[in-house]
């Protein structure tokens, strides 16, 4: 039995290279292992190298729909019939609004607007990204233009203003001196001194400056509610008094509040015919007869000299001193002194007015 041998299987023994016979079959083996270890190298690196192209791609992409800076600038951008979205994202990016035409092409095809954009004027900016800027042109936001008429100008002022923001001067004066205006409220021979309601007005691009008198025109008599004129009424004063006396009271102070109490002191000095005593008066009338700031000056509207009212009010104000003439605080301050702290100080007797000018007013009370 121990020297029987036992059976070779033929096709196991043919398939395991005999090396001491024949060396050589190891060449035949080894290759093919590397081979294929190479071919997965390649195939992973291959991988690794698409993903890092995709992801690089995508990262571009993402950056070009940022906005191209900060700058809060007005740019303007039309878009005429006919264009396509190629032409457009072209022109964008030449005014240097977006930063990849490209880009922007891919983004609109994404989103499937790539035939939606409107014709017109429109105001973009670079600090817009993309997506804000296909938003714009898409929704046909087309461009109106923010004119700013501010409280507290008298129209010398708010011709100088309507100047910086882009308007002739010459048509300015024409549109400042219109008669036709607000005749149910304001009395025959007035001005519109006082009547243009402060706000910040949105209007087409080539609206004119009588477009936006119009609207500030329009504006006072919207605020110029029934409810307002009936306090009014009540307390004995015309609407053209309380414009004056509003005007006046917006020249001293901005605050809602302090409007209240300032115009209870003026109330206070009408009702037993002492001078108004108001800066912002004297000031007026050395606008209005062309002379240095002072308060002797010998004007109607200067209320350091004159008792009463001015002739008319010596500029816009916000609705809210308004509604203080209406609706004042409820005291019998006759004086009131404003502070280098900022604050109202306000007293009954010219005694104490001038112990708290003394003790709160240097700088401000320097005239």
């Amino acid at each position: 039995m121990d020297n029987m041998k036992q059976p070779v299987n033929n096709q196991q023994s043919s398939q395991i290279p005999d090396l001491e016979t024949n060396p050589s079959q190891l060449v035949d083996v080894m290759p093919a292992k590397k081979k294929s270890k190479k071919i997965l190298y390649v195939v992973i690196g291959l991988i690794i190298f698409s993903l890092a192209l995709v992801g690089g791609l995508f990262g571009w992409y993402q950056l070009q729909l940022q906005p191209v800076n900060g700058q809060e600038i007005a740019v303007e951008f039309t878009v005429e019939p006919g264009t396509g979205a190629v032409t457009i994202s072209d022109n964008l990016e030449s005014k240097e609004l977006i930063r990849s035409s490209t880009a922007f092409q891919f983004y609109l095809k994404q989103r499937s607007d790539s035939a939606n954009l409107r014709t017109g004027t429109y105001l973009l900016s670079p600090s817009l990204s993309a997506s804000e800027i296909a938003d714009v042109l898409v929704d046909g936001k087309v461009a109106q233009r923010l004119v700013t008429i501010a409280p507290g100008l008298h129209l010398g002022k708010l011709k100088d203003s309507l100047v910086t923001q882009g308007f002739k001067e010459e048509d300015i004066e024409k549109a400042l001196v219109r008669k036709d205006l607000l005749v149910d409220v304001k009395p025959p021979d007035a001005s519109l001194e006082g009547y243009l309601f402060p706000e910040s007005y949105s209007l087409p691009l080539n609206a004119s400056v009588d477009d936006l008198v119009e609207r500030a025109a329009d504006e006072f008599a919207k605020n110029l509610s029934d409810e307002l004129k009936t306090s009014l009424i009540n307390r004995n004063i015309s609407v053209a008094d309380a414009v004056i006396l509003a005007s006046i009271i917006q020249g001293e102070t901005d605050n809602a509040n302090e409007q209240k109490n300032v115009a209870e002191v003026f109330l206070n000095r009408l009702e037993v015919d002492m001078p108004l005593g108001a800066d912002p008066t004297f000031r007026y009338a050395a606008y209005v007869e062309g002379l240095p700031e002072s308060p002797s000056i010998d004007s109607p509207y200067n209320t350091r000299i004159n008792r009463g009212l001015p002739p008319g009010p010596i500029s816009n104000f916000k609705i809210t001193a308004l509604e203080a003439v209406a609706n004042p605080g409820d005291h019998d301050y006759m004086f009131f002194v404003t502070g280098d702290d900022g604050k109202f100080h306000y007293s009954k007797t010219l005694e104490e007015h001038e112990e708290k000018v003394d003790k709160y007013c240097i700088e401000l009370c320097k005239l």
